[in-house]
């Protein structure tokens, strides 16, 4: 289960990459291609953090004892 919460930051980090890379790679002229990189990072970056955070969260529990419930 840690495993899978780790990953899930690092595919946070590829996020912000995508929505990096056009200025990194200098594409910025091709708008769609700059657009589709600056959505795309953001919806993979957001949607991965928070799974990472649901994943620790419901391990460790909101109050911090291993499988606490809600």
């Amino acid at each position: 289960m840690a495993f899978v919460g780790w990953l899930s930051y690092v595919v946070t980090l590829i996020g912000l990459w995508f929505i990096a890379s056009p200025w990194v790679y200098g594409f910025t002229g091709n708008t769609g291609l700059m657009w589709n990189n600056i959505i795309l990072g953001a919806v993979t970056a957001v949607l991965s953090f928070i799974a990472g955070w649901v994943l620790v969260f419901r391990h460790v529990g909101f109050m911090g004892r291993a499988g606490a419930e809600r």
